[in-house]
């Protein structure tokens, strides 16, 4: 995706602090994020200039705290908990160029018991600037198989999603 242009403003100062033509930003599903992966990863965001990259399937746990670093990036991170143990793998990250832009993780409260999952399978992220507020979403889905494996599962987090983005 790209915008016609980016110009940001820090909340703290008031002063243009990026002014860009274009924003480049990246998905990709590593399917475990490995040290292969992290080198994989960093070479695709130098070459090609990725101001924000959203990753999937990360599959990382509570003991890999600080796995997901890139230099000159801040990192926002989602994971399931140990506990899940009906899903295997998840785990999602958002990363971005620290260039004093103000991100912020936005993680709205789902009120029904049966969506709460749904805080784990997406990870928000905004910010604000002079023309208005720009938002990420990275999401997990379930492969939806010609079994209907995960129909429902994915339904419930389209329906989450449908009403976050109209609450944004």
């Amino acid at each position: 995706w790209r915008t016609k242009r980016l110009v940001a403003r820090s909340q703290r100062k008031g002063t243009i602090l990026l002014q860009k033509k274009s924003l480049a930003v990246r998905l990709l599903n590593v399917n475990g994020y490995l040290q292969t992966t992290a080198n994989d990863v960093e070479i695709t965001m130098s070459k090609q200039d990725v101001d924000v990259m959203c990753i999937v399937e990360t599959k990382t746990r509570r003991e890999d705290k600080d796995k997901i670093k890139v230099n000159g990036f801040d990192v926002h991170k989602t994971r399931r908990s140990d506990a899940d143990s009906d899903k295997q793998g998840g785990g999602l990250a958002i990363l971005r160029r620290k260039d004093g832009i103000v991100f912020k993780r936005n993680s709205p409260e789902i009120e029904e018991k049966e969506h709460r999952f749904v805080e784990k399978e997406r990870l928000w992220v905004t910010y604000d600037s002079k023309k208005g507020k720009t938002v990420f979403c990275c999401v997990y889905l379930g492969c939806q198989k010609s079994t209907d494996s995960h129909g429902q599962w994915n339904e419930h987090i389209l329906s989450v999603l449908s009403r976050e983005v109209y609450n944004l």
